[in-house]
């Protein structure tokens, strides 16, 4: 590996790092009490907040714009599933929730990674267009 890809690397793990312990910060209640958890509930807290925050029906804790318009006030009429994945690491629990557009081809894919021992959720967001022509503008 060059120098150059050793940077990139490093930064990557350092932002990966840093996302999870901001998220954990969350879970644990240190980040102006937004989520609230306790550090006496039990590990699984962590499955249930992604539970209800990624349920179908509520509003993921993400957005995005999508042709001029809040992702919000369309997100919920698109169709939804719920994939569980099989990790390779011990503890670690992955969920897809898949969100795609009824008349289009614009699929967003949350990848949701739950570390109960840390009280720690990450979430990674992918936009994939199966259609043969582009999206509107996405964006924010």
């Amino acid at each position: 590996m060059n120098n150059k890809n050793r940077k990139k690397m490093h930064r990557f793990i350092i932002i990966r790092i840093s996302l999870i312990m901001v998220l954990s910060g969350f879970l644990e209640g240190n980040a102006a009490g937004y989520i609230g958890f306790s550090h006496q509930q039990k590990e699984t807290d962590n499955w249930h907040w992604a539970e209800k925050h990624f349920a179908q029906g509520n509003l993921p804790p993400f957005s995005f714009v999508y042709g001029g318009k809040k992702s919000d006030g369309f997100l919920l009429k698109w169709n939804f599933s719920v994939e569980r994945r099989i990790s390779n690491e011990a503890g670690i629990l992955k969920m897809v929730y898949s969100y795609r557009e009824p008349k289009g081809g614009l699929t967003v894919e949350c990848m949701v990674t739950l570390f109960p021992d840390f009280h720690a959720v990450e979430w990674v967001i992918n936009f994939r267009n199966s259609s043969g022509k582009n999206t509107p503008l996405i964006e924010k």
